[in-house]
C-alpha cells in the first residue's frame, strides 16, 4: 500500500499522546556572536513531528548545529507520525499554556491560521539584516510562507500536482506516451482503451481523481475558477469552473467508468501501485512505486484552458513569542541550509524546496528519492505551479468540500452545483475563522 500523507491521516485523531521532551546540545552557524543573558547557554523549544526516520534525521541535524556552536541547546517536542493538524492542535494547546516552541515545523496548510492568531514571527527583518537570499528556494515553496509581503518561514519540502502513468500499460494497449499540451479529451480515450476486466480483475484507466480535492482543485483553476475570490474572503468553488469539475470527475466515474467508485478504492487500496491503473494525479512523492512491477513516469496534467498545477510546501517557523529570537533564526536558517538538506534527502524524506539540493535529486537520483525519467515535467511544473488559496481553518475547509464531492462523486450522485452550493455557509464561515486548541 502507498505511503502517502492521507486525507484520513491527515485529519484522523486528536493530538498524539506520549510526547517527550529530548534535550539536545545545540549550535549557532557562525558563533562570534554572543547569545543570551551575559552570553551564557539558552535552550529553543523546537516542535517537530513525523515517524522514527524523521525524527533521528532531525537528531542527525541537530547534532550538526551543536558542533557549529555549543551555546544553545535544543528541546525537542516530538508528535509521533503526527500530520499538520496534529502539529497545529500541539503548538496552539502550546501557547495556550503559555510555553510555546521557538521553532516549529509547519505546512501550507497551517502556516496561514497560525499567522492569522498572531502566534508565528515574520522573519522579513532577519532576511533583510543578513541579506538572506530567497532565491535560493523555489519560488512557490517562498510563496507559501509569504502572507502580505511578509516572511513567516523557511521551507523544507515542497511538491508539485503531476501525472503519474503506467508505461508498461499503456504499451500492451498500442499507446504512446502523453504528448506535450495534452487535454483532457486524450486522458479518456486512453483510459478507455485500458480499462477492462471486472471485480478484483478489474484494471482501470485512470485512478485517483477523488484523492482529496487536489484534481478538482486543479481543474478548476484551469477552468478559470477558484476556491475562493482574490482576497480569499469568500468561497467560489460552486461557480461554473467548479461545478465543471466536478460533473466531469463524477463522468469518468459513473458515465465513462474508467475510474473506480469510492468504494472500489476502499476495496482495492493503490491500483497504481498495484500495477492495476494507467494513470494517476498525484504529488511529487513516489515512494509507492518503489517495488513497482512496471515502467512508470510523468506528464504534466492534461489541460484545456490554463496551464496551471497545485504546489505545497513544508518548512520551519519560528514563534512570535520566543525569548531568544536571535538564536531562533540562526536555527531558522540552518534547518535550510544545505548541511539540512543533504540530511533530509539522506534519509529519502523529502522532495525538497532548496534549489541545488533539488537539482541534484532530479540529476542524481538515488535509491532513496525516487524521481521519474520525465525530470523535466517537474522542473517545469514548479515554475506554473501555485498554493492553494488557503484561508482561515483551511483543515476545516478540506474536510467541508470532501463531504460535499464525496456526495456527487460517491453512489447518491448528487448534483454538483447542488452539493457545492450546500456548503457554501460553512466555508464562508470556516475561511473567516482562527483555529483553536481543542
Amino acid at each position: 500500500m502507498r505511503k502517502r500523507i492521507t486525507r484520513r491521516q491527515f485529519l484522523g485523531g486528536a493530538v498524539a499522546t506520549g510526547v517527550g521532551m529530548t534535550a539536545l546540545g545545540g549550535a549557532l552557524v557562525g558563533g562570534s556572536k554572543s547569545y543570551g543573558a551575559a552570553g551564557g547557554k539558552v535552550t529553543l523549544n523546537y516542535l517537530g513531528r513525523g515517524d522514527d526516520r524523521e525524527r533521528a534525521m532531525y537528531d542527525q541535524i541537530f547534532a550538526m548545529f551543536k558542533d557549529r556552536n555549543p551555546n544553545i541547546d535544543i528541546a525537542v517536542t516530538w508528535i509521533p507520525n503526527g500530520m499538520a493538524v496534529d502539529q497545529q492542535q500541539k503548538v496552539l494547546t502550546m501557547l495556550a499554556g503559555g510555553l510555546p516552541p521557538d521553532v516549529m515545523w509547519t505546512h501550507t496548510y497551517i502556516t496561514p491560521g497560525l499567522v492569522a492568531r498572531g502566534a508565528l514571527m515574520d522573519v522579513s527583518g532577519f532576511i533583510k539584516k543578513d541579506h538572506f537570499d530567497l532565491g535560493q528556494y523555489l519560488a512557490p515553496a517562498v510563496q507559501d510562507f509569504t502572507r502580505k509581503g511578509q516572511i513567516y518561514g523557511l521551507p523544507r519540502e515542497t511538491t508539485a500536482f503531476v501525472m503519474i502513468f503506467n508505461r508498461t500499460m499503456l504499451r500492451a494497449a498500442g499507446l504512446p506516451d502523453p504528448k506535450p499540451g495534452w487535454k483532457w479529451n486524450d486522458l479518456l480515450a486512453m483510459a478507455r482503451a485500458m480499462t477492462k476486466g471486472s471485480g478484483s480483475d478489474q484494471v482501470y484507466g485512470l485512478y485517483g481523481m477523488t484523492n482529496d480535492i487536489f484534481a478538482f482543485t486543479v481543474k478548476t483553476w484551469q477552468n478559470g475558477g477558484d476556491l475562493l475570490n482574490a482576497d480569499r474572503t469568500q468561497y467560489t468553488a460552486n461557480g461554473k469552473p467548479g461545478v465543471d469539475s466536478a460533473q466531469f470527475i463524477q463522468d469518468l466515474i459513473w458515465k465513462e467508468k474508467v475510474h473506480p467508485t469510492l468504494d472500489n478504492i476502499k476495496t482495492f487500496g493503490d491500483l497504481m501501485a498495484a500495477g492495476r491503473a494507467g494513470f494517476e494525479p498525484f504529488y511529487t512523492a513516489f515512494i509507492a512505486l518503489k517495488d513497482a512491477q512496471f515502467e512508470w513516469d510523468v506528464a504534466a496534467m492534461p489541460t484545456d484552458g490554463k496551464r496551471v498545477t497545485r504546489v505545497a510546501s513544508a518548512g520551519h517557523a519560528m514563534l512570535k513569542g520566543t525569548k531568544y529570537p536571535d538564536e531562533a533564526w540562526e536555527l531558522l536558517k540552518f534547518l535550510a541550509s544545505a548541511p539540512a538538506f543533504d540530511a533530509f534527502i539522506g534519509n529519502g524524506i523529502i522532495m525538497p524546496a532548496r534549489k541545488d539540493t533539488f537539482n541534484t535529486v532530479l540529476t542524481k537520483p538515488s535509491s532513496n528519492i525516487l524521481v521519474p525519467k520525465n525530470i523535466q515535467v517537474i522542473r517545469d511544473a514548479f515554475g506554473y505551479g501555485r498554493p492553494e488559496p488557503v484561508a482561515g481553518n483551511w483543515v476545516g475547509v478540506h474536510t467541508t468540500l470532501i463531504s460535499a464531492l464525496t456526495n456527487v462523486w460517491g453512489p447518491q450522485k448528487m448534483d454538483p452545483k447542488a452539493s457545492l452550493d450546500a456548503v457554501a455557509g460553512t466555508v464562508n464561515d470556516l475561511i473567516k475563522a482562527l483555529p483553536e486548541a481543542k
